[in-house]
């Protein structure tokens, strides 16, 4: 009776308690501390950590529940539950609770590793992105290992890795097996009686031609990769042991399921860890990128570009936010990571012809064409002053025209696609660029002049610093 009359009253936040919420496994009624349900029990999201406690988010709390790790019980992240407060919050701590019940799963599918504890067997969680991270960096190195032994060079593992992904990715869709079926039934379609790496390749194209790619780029990207001479000199048994471990570890695990895309954070850690030809060369890492969007309040409505894109990973990630995948455009002069950018453009179903190859300086009509109105910049801070148009190189001394490298790190090309802007008459473009402290303090003349041209054409609305370290992920 207590409970049905405590039920009449609404619990906090909205949220419609039924009487079934508060049966236990063996359909009995919960033993519950307090008379007064409504204001000690509370529905909201829980989120885990690396260590043995957890949180519970609930809606119009200014703070987190705090969870003990003995009284999780069966909860995992993100799932909606029924918390019990058992202490109220103090200037000193947060609130502190016990989770009753698990009220709906936000996966059912779960990612772990099984281990062997006393001959039980156990399944070790991966049940949130940071705890992936480890995981799949295990996998980047053995994977790189696996290409060392396969002589494939540093800098085009990236290239020949994605490549491989997208192959298998289309391939699995096609064959509903186990992945060691789907590695038999591959092989079985391998002419034994030609050169293997031959015939493989031949699969690989025919497969790839299926994602109705334009000729042109297909022939940049994917037909320059499958034709370089590294390719012909893998023997069978390297190309099994990557087909097998790629099907086995990412391409098989990346379900609609799991609450991380496998796919998407196994290549975008390949593209860190992989050494490239210029090791400034830095991809924005997401982490980052998150951060941009959400300070500058990218919504569904904007037109981004990306000017500098490199391996496209903003303009992946604005996508996936909501963004449609027809107002992501991008430029990328470094043909090397061009074909980066369409291999991760094309594993994210975005369309690959999105991405430009060739210099911002030269593209000015086709920036104004795409009316941006917001444009994402991680502009290349070495680059070589002879590839900056003579008009922005003016008031620069002579030791800064004969430099090596871009005398104001970045901040000319931030200054070209502000005036390519404004030639076009486009209004209310905000422009976010990633760019060293030497930017914003530095006072070398071709600094300086940069700095007086962008604010006698825009409004400067902020200037962030970000903490020493946040792009380690992304460079070494």
């Amino acid at each position: 009776k207590l409970l049905n009359c405590n039920l009449k009253e609404p619990v906090k936040n909205n949220f419609n308690v039924s009487l079934n919420d508060f049966f236990n496994r063996r359909k009995k009624y919960m033993n519950f501390k307090d008379s007064d349900i409504s204001h000690n029990y509370f529905k909201g999201i829980f989120m885990t950590t690396k260590s043995e406690f957890g949180f519970v988010r609930v809606n119009d709390f200014t703070e987190d529940i705090f969870i003990y790790g003995k009284n999780t019980g069966t909860a995992l992240d993100g799932d909606l539950v029924l918390v019990h407060v058992t202490k109220g919050e103090t200037d000193t701590r947060k609130c502190e609770g016990e989770i009753v019940k698990v009220l709906k799963r936000n996966k059912n599918t779960k990612l772990g590793e099984v281990e062997i504890i006393n001959n039980k067997y156990y399944c070790i969680l991966k049940n949130n992105k940071k705890n992936c991270n480890d995981m799949i960096f295990s996998y980047v190195q053995k994977f790189n290992k696996i290409l060392h032994k396969a002589n494939v060079p540093d800098y085009e593992r990236v290239a020949f890795a994605g490549t491989m992904i997208l192959y298998l990715k289309k391939y699995c869709q096609s064959k509903d097996l186990i992945w060691k079926e789907q590695s038999e039934d591959l092989f079985s379609q391998i002419q034994k009686d030609d050169i293997f790496s031959l015939s493989i390749t031949n699969n690989i194209k025919d497969t790839l031609k299926s994602y109705n790619i334009n000729s042109d780029v297909f022939n940049k990207v994917f037909e320059y990769i499958l034709s370089r001479d590294y390719i012909y000199q893998i023997k069978e048994e390297d190309w099994k042991s990557i087909i097998n471990f790629l099907l086995e570890n990412i391409v098989n695990l990346n379900t609609n399921t799991l609450s991380v895309d496998i796919i998407d954070l196994f290549f975008s850690s390949l593209r860190k860890y992989s050494r490239r030809k210029d090791r400034n060369q830095v991809f924005t890492p997401n982490h980052i990128g998150e951060f941009i969007m959400k300070v500058c309040e990218v919504n569904k409505n904007d037109v981004i570009l990306d000017p500098c894109c490199g391996s496209c990973s903003f303009l992946t990630l604005a996508s996936k936010s909501g963004v449609p995948k027809r107002s992501v455009f991008g430029i990328e002069n470094d043909m090397e990571v061009y074909r980066v950018a369409v291999i991760n453009l094309l594993l994210n179903q975005c369309d690959p012809e999105s991405v430009k190859y060739g210099s911002c300086f030269d593209n000015k009509e086709v920036i104004q064409l795409i009316k941006p109105t917001f444009v994402f910049m991680n502009p290349p801070y070495n680059a070589n002053p002879r590839n900056i148009p003579d008009t922005y190189k003016y008031g620069w001394k002579p030791y800064e025209l004969e430099a090596s490298t871009d005398p104001t790190k970045g901040l000319v090309f931030v200054e070209y696609i502000a005036n390519t802007i404004k030639e076009a008459d486009l209004n209310n473009v905000k422009i976010a660029a990633v760019l060293p402290v030497a930017c914003a303090i530095g006072i070398t003349n071709a600094a300086m002049c940069s700095k007086h041209h962008l604010l006698d054409m825009c409004s400067l609305d902020a200037v962030c610093s970000l903490p020493i370290g946040k792009e380690h992920t992304a460079s070494s």
